[in-house]
C-alpha cells in the first residue's frame, strides 16, 4: 500500500483540521438549520440493539469481582490507599451497586484524597455524579461546585473542565427543579465558553466545549418541557461530535497509514496553530 510521505501527512492534517474548524464555527451559529441534521432512523432492530447492549459483559462482571475481593492495603500511603478505594468504586459501578460504589469513593475523597490535583479533581467529579445517581442531590451539588472551585485554585489552565461540570450542576439544578439556578449556570458556561474561544485548546477541543454547552442547554429546555428548543441544542449536540469524531478518525487513519507515532501530534497541533495564526493576523 502507497504510504505518504511526512511533509504531504503534515498537510493534510493541516488542512483538515483547519477546514474542520471553518465548518465548525458555521455550525455553531444561530442560523444553523437544525432541520439538515436529521436525527437516525429508529426501528426494531435499533431496540434489540439496545437490548443486548444492557446485557452485563461477563468479562468485566468477572474482573470487577475480583477487585472487590482484593484485601485492604498494608500500606498506609495515601496515594495507595486512594488508588485502592477509587478502584473498588469502579468496580461496585461496573456491578450495578452504585451505593457501595458511593461509600467507597467518599472514603477515597474524605479520607485518602489524591495529592495529584487531576486525580483529585476526577475523584470530586465522579461523586458528584454518583451521589446524583443516588438522589443526593444536595450533596451532587455541593461536590461539583467543590470541584470547579478547586480547577480553578489548582488546574487554573485547564478551564475546559468548566465546561463538563457546568453541564453536570445543570443537569443536577434541573433534576431539582431549580431551573433558575440552572439559567445562572447555563449563562456562566457561556461566559466561559466565550473565554475558551480564545484560547489555544479551542483548535483541538473546541467542538467537545460546544457540545457540553449545547448538551447543557437541552437538558435545561427538555427539564421544563421545551421540546423544541431541547431538540435543536441536542441535535446541534450531535452534530459536533460527530464532526470531532470524523476529525480523530481521520487523523487516526492517516497516523495508521504512515506509520507515525503519536508522539508527532503537537508538531501537528504547532503547525495548525501556527498556520491559523498567519491567517488571523
Amino acid at each position: 500500500m502507497r504510504k505518504f510521505s511526512i511533509v504531504i501527512t503534515l498537510m493534510l492534517c493541516c488542512s483538515t483540521l483547519l477546514g474542520t474548524n471553518v465548518c465548525f464555527a458555521i455550525s455553531t451559529k444561530d442560523e444553523l438549520n437544525t432541520e439538515n441534521i436529521k436525527a437516525p432512523p429508529r426501528d426494531i432492530k435499533d431496540i434489540l440493539k439496545l437490548v443486548e447492549q444492557t446485557k452485563p459483559d461477563l468479562a468485566i462482571v468477572e474482573r470487577a469481582q475480583k477487585v472487590v475481593a482484593m484485601p485492604l492495603p498494608a500500606s498506609q500511603d495515601n496515594e495507595v490507599l486512594n488508588h485502592f478505594y477509587t478502584r473498588r468504586s469502579a468496580a461496585f459501578e461496573d456491578l450495578g451497586n452504585t451505593g457501595e460504589a458511593l461509600k467507597n469513593l467518599e472514603i477515597a475523597v474524605n479520607k485518602h484524597p489524591s495529592t495529584n490535583p487531576r486525580l483529585h479533581l476526577n475523584d470530586l467529579i465522579n461523586l458528584s455524579v454518583l451521589e446524583n445517581s443516588a438522589g443526593i442531590q444536595s450533596a451532587a451539588i455541593a461536590h461539583i461546585k467543590k470541584a470547579q472551585a478547586y480547577q480553578l485554585s489548582a488546574l487554573p489552565n485547564l478551564n475546559g473542565f468548566q465546561i463538563t461540570m457546568g453541564r453536570l450542576l445543570t443537569s443536577f439544578y434541573v433534576n431539582s427543579g431549580n431551573f433558575e439556578q440552572a439559567k445562572k449556570e447555563l449563562d456562566t458556561m457561556e461566559s466561559t465558553l466565550s473565554g475558551l474561544k480564545r484560547s489555544r485548546g479551542y483548535m483541538e477541543y473546541g467542538p467537545v466545549w460546544e457540545s457540553g454547552y449545547e448538551s447543557a442547554r437541552g437538558i435545561y429546555f427538555s427539564g421544563q418541557g421545551q421540546w423544541l428548543e431541547s431538540e435543536r441544542s441536542l441535535r446541534k449536540t450531535l452534530y459536533l461530535l460527530e464532526t470531532q469524531y470524523q476529525k480523530v478518525i481521520l487523523i487516526k487513519l492517516i497516523l495508521s497509514e504512515t506509520k507515525l507515532d503519536l508522539l508527532l501530534m503537537p508538531l501537528i497541533i504547532h503547525v495548525v496553530m501556527s498556520r491559523r495564526s498567519l491567517i488571523e493576523n
